[in-house]
């Protein structure tokens, strides 16, 4: 997800790649507010928004089954409605193989003793 008033910059993965949990996904720029010193010559109370560059990582591991279509140096929420960029895809779960192989073992168990 990304955060609210995220600027898109570019994708760090393919579509239908691997990724790893903590891989980085995109990269964003995001405007931060900070105050102002004295020392720039303005009030302290004055604020000034920055961008700060950050980077959208995998929350788990799996293949990247869906980019959204964002334009670099547009703002996300332009482009689309909600902050989900990219969406990951960890397979099929581990019971499935399990199913499968007992499937197996009956069939060759029906086979063997021809019930």
């Amino acid at each position: 997800d990304a955060p609210e008033g995220a600027i898109f910059k570019a994708w760090c993965v393919e579509k239908s790649a691997y990724v790893n949990k903590g891989d980085c996904i995109a990269n964003i720029t995001v405007p931060v507010r900070r105050r102002l010193t004295e020392s720039e010559g303005r009030r302290l109370d004055g604020r000034r928004l920055t961008m700060v560059d950050q980077t959208i990582s995998a929350p788990k591991s799996g293949w990247i089954n869906r980019e959204s279509h964002l334009v670099p140096g547009q703002k996300i929420t332009d482009n689309q409605v909600g902050p989900t960029i990219a969406v990951i895809d960890i397979g099929p779960p581990w019971w499935l193989v399990l199913l499968g192989f007992l499937l197996a073992l009956c069939c060759m168990m029906c086979c063997l003793f021809k019930i």
